[in-house]
């Protein structure tokens, strides 16, 4: 997939979307929904260790939760949080997945909010609420 296909689709998608390396778990790209949920500019995101997006006494979970996910591919993580600039917790959905791009393996996190996701329970034909890969 080409960057700016890439990037459109980041840019497009009605959910938060982080992109994370890998081998780092730093921040390498998030949408203008990021910024909205967290609270933070593009700028601020970009760089930071994904775990910084939780609540601090559990960002060792995360951590965690991260490495399975790198090893494992594509997953849902449902009853996690993240916490906002100003400290305020927002329960989110995570589904998650690698993806191989030039030769480096990034992660694609899609955070759907606990509010939109418990819409998305009450229609009809929509087993669960998560971005599908």
């Amino acid at each position: 997939m080409s960057t700016s296909n890439m990037c459109h689709i980041l840019e497009s998608a009605n959910h938060a979307i982080l992109v994370a390396d890998v081998e780092t778990g730093l921040i390498v790209d998030a949408n203008q929904r990021a910024s909205e949920l967290t609270g933070r500019a593009r700028e601020e995101l970009v760089g930071l260790h994904q775990t910084e997006l939780h609540p601090p006494e559990e960002r060792e979970r995360y951590a965690v939760l991260f490495r399975e996910h790198a090893q494992n591919g594509a997953v849902i993580f449902e009853d996690l949080y993240v916490q906002d600039a100003n400290g305020m917790r927002i329960p989110v959905e995570i589904s998650a997945w690698v993806m191989e791009s030039e030769g480096h393996s990034s992660s694609l996190a899609c955070f759907v909010t606990c509010a939109v996701a418990g819409r998305r329970r009450l229609t009809p034909g929509k087993a669960r609420a998560s971005c599908r890969p």
